[in-house]
């Protein structure tokens, strides 16, 4: 049973190791220069790059960075660094939504949760946090988690947006949840002044 446990570790590892290592990039420094390569955004807010598969691999911190943009097949990611509203953390957080008014972004937190009994039994789990932050404002605000503990969507969102009352309407009267938060969004963009 443990060298199965084991087995599929090392399996794992080497798949989270090569993957970063095959995924187009771009760094941009906050000194506005750019570095292109292969990398990847780890959750713990470094980067895994290189420039090549010759060189060799390098961690960067979002403390040196403005953004990074990951190109996945047809699919561009962008990466920031922000300061969470009331609280001392800052988080990178993916761009979902870059509107006029309000951009939409979100982190996803993946785990595994060992239950003793073996890797047969574990549990994977991937929870998506949502940040919103209206044109000017340096921090973002949370607005809600996938996860089973979450603040109160309608709540957070509801005061959010509460310069938008068709919209604030819409979130209370549940036309749109916490799984819309998307096309809140658009509409906050599209609709309210």
């Amino acid at each position: 049973m443990k060298k199965t446990f084991l087995l599929l570790l090392i399996t794992i590892l080497t798949g989270i190791g090569t993957y970063g290592q095959k995924t187009n990039a771009t760094l941009i420094f906050k000194n506005g220069i750019k570095l292109r390569g292969l990398g990847t955004v780890i959750n713990d807010g470094d980067v895994k790059f290189r420039e090549s598969k010759k060189h060799k691999r390098v961690y960067y911190s979002f403390d040196k960075l403005d953004s990074v943009m990951v190109y996945d097949t047809d699919v561009v990611y962008t990466y920031v660094r922000k300061k969470v509203k009331d609280k001392l953390e800052r988080k990178v957080l993916r761009v979902v939504a870059k509107g006029k008014k309000v951009t939409l972004y979100k982190v996803v937190i993946e785990g595994y949760t060992d239950t003793g009994m073996g890797p047969s039994f574990g549990h994977h789990h991937s929870i998506s946090g949502y940040y919103a932050s209206k044109e000017g404002e340096k921090e973002v605000t949370h607005l809600g988690s996938s996860g089973l503990f979450s603040i109160n969507f309608k709540k957070a969102a509801s005061k959010y947006f509460e310069d938008c009352p068709v919209l604030v309407e819409k979130i209370k009267n549940k036309k749109y949840k916490k799984r819309n938060i998307l096309e809140i969004v658009e509409y906050y963009n599209k609709e309210c002044k």
